[in-house]
Formats: structure tokens, C-alpha cells, sequence
């Protein structure tokens, strides 16, 4: 039995969606910071003289803001401090030795860890032997991450 592969020009992708369909994938990845805003626009368009007049004044009125994906700073969760809070006044000074006490440690935004170390000080007047002077020269000379 032959097989004939007929090519039909009916079944042409209408070239609007084509466009569409390329525009979105490019949006995603300068979205995901993996393509620039430059880079995603060339080829998509043939552009003439007015288009280029257009976006020059589109570039003036609105200019490209940075991406937020990167000012995010990344923190542990609340839970994760909880914990490091509950370890760290209940076995003071000797849970440091205790592997996921360390990894949390590690997981600590700046603010966090100083966040911390003073909800450890105000704990000393009721924690005296666990939430040590000691303890908190530990925290604050070792580097955690």
C-alpha cells in the first residue's frame, strides 16, 4: 500500500496567530529574565520608519523599570524562625552542634538573624543558663550561610 503525503495550502497557520503564539513565548522569557526586552522584539516585526518613531517615544514616555524578580531578598520561613527561637532557648549553646539547627541558620535572611540574636537577649532574664552570653557571641561571630 502507498502512502501519498499531500501538502495542503489550506492548512496554513494563519500568520497572526503565528505571531501571537512567538510574541508569547518571547514575553516569557524576558519575563524569566532569560531574554532581553531588545533581543525578544528583534525578528518579530519588520518595522518601518513610523514604528521605529513610535517605540523611540514609547522608550522616552516609559521607561524600562529593573525586574523584581531579583530585589526580592530570599528569608526562612516564619516557622523556620520559630523553631531556631524554641531549639535555641530550650538546649542553648549545644543544639549549635545539632545538623538541622545549622541548616536552619543557613536559611536566615540578615534581618532574621538579628531579629533573632535580640529575641534571644530579651529571653536571658528567663532563660539564663540556655540563652547564654556565650551562646549570643557564638551566633554573632560565626559566619552561617
Amino acid at each position: 500500500m502507498e502512502i501519498v503525503v499531500e501538502t495542503n495550502s489550506i492548512c496554513k497557520p494563519d500568520p497572526r496567530l503565528t505571531f501571537l503564539e512567538r510574541a508569547s513565548a518571547r514575553l516569557t522569557l524576558v519575563e524569566a529574565c532569560e531574554m532581553e526586552i531588545e533581543e525578544a522584539c528583534d525578528g518579530l516585526v519588520d518595522q518601518c520608519a513610523c514604528d521605529r518613531e513610535m517605540i523611540a517615544r514609547w522608550d522616552r514616555d516609559y521607561p524600562a523599570q529593573p525586574p523584581t524578580k531579583t530585589a526580592k531578598l530570599k528569608e526562612a520561613a516564619s516557622t523556620t524562625c520559630d523553631a531556631l527561637l524554641w531549639e535555641l532557648r530550650e538546649y542553648g549553646l549545644r543544639r549549635l552542634k545539632h545538623s538541622p539547627t545549622l541548616h536552619r541558620l543557613s536559611q536566615l535572611s540578615n534581618k532574621q538573624f538579628v531579629d533573632l540574636i535580640a529575641a534571644l537577649t530579651r529571653l536571658q532574664a528567663n532563660y539564663p543558663k540556655t540563652c547564654s552570653n556565650h551562646l549570643l557571641e557564638k551566633l554573632r561571630g560565626t559566619k552561617w550561610k
